[in-house]
């Protein structure tokens, strides 16, 4: 016999960052809509593993279970909200919620989202090679380098204030540490013309995103 109820538990969704810097917190939601049911437990899992349970009717409500890389600030963390604290490398992955409703349905649903914590560089990117001069015919020939990242940071080449063409960019393959962290450089080359110059100026920079 198939049992139908009315009211059941439905819209099981997660709000996990996509990316945290290393060393802070990460807050991490899970709603859900009873629909009149009676809330029976929720559990957090990363990947496979649980690693924190909340149900009302037990005491203590709260469980949470030891796991590498994954430290829960219980005084903030309750049935809706985990607060994962000093994240680092090994909190990253994907973290899931499981709702699950009282009785007579028992209805149960997850969701989940993945979570990256990176290291932004300790200092500015370096650029070297360039020059403090040009004149049309010159070949501008450059790098710059990000070092100590995670993820590999992202460096764009901009002339005057625009993306140059990407034909101009050779971008080398990050090197990683012993902390696993990366450095990248990403090199310029090209012949400069009258194209390049804004009011007589050539100006270039780059950008850098992780």
């Amino acid at each position: 016999m198939i049992g139908v109820f009315a009211n059941a538990l439905r819209d099981v969704r997660v709000q996990v960052p996509a990316a945290v810097r290393r060393g802070e917190k990460a807050i991490l939601r899970c709603l859900y809509d009873l629909e009149g049911d009676n809330l029976y437990s929720v559990k957090w899992y990363k990947g496979r593993r649980e690693f924190y349970s909340y149900t009302p009717k037990e005491t203590p409500a709260m469980k949470v279970f030891q796991f590498s890389g994954v430290k829960v600030e219980r005084s903030s963390s309750n049935e809706s909200q985990l607060v994962l604290d000093t994240v680092n490398a090994a909190t990253t992955g994907k973290y899931s919620c499981e709702v699950s409703a009282d009785a007579p349905s028992f209805h149960t649903l997850i969701s989940a989202g993945d979570l990256e914590v990176v290291v932004v560089p300790g200092k500015e990117p370096v650029i070297t090679g360039i020059k403090s001069r040009y004149h049309v015919g010159d070949i501008m020939r450059g790098n710059c380098s990000s070092a100590h990242s995670r993820p590999a940071a992202n460096i764009t080449w901009t002339i005057n204030g625009y993306e140059t063409n990407p034909s101009y960019v050779r971008q080398h393959k990050p090197i990683k540490d012993l902390r696993d962290l990366e450095t990248v450089i990403s090199g310029i080359h090209f012949v400069v013309t009258p194209q390049h110059f804004v009011r007589g100026k050539l100006k270039v920079s780059t950008i850098l995103t992780i």
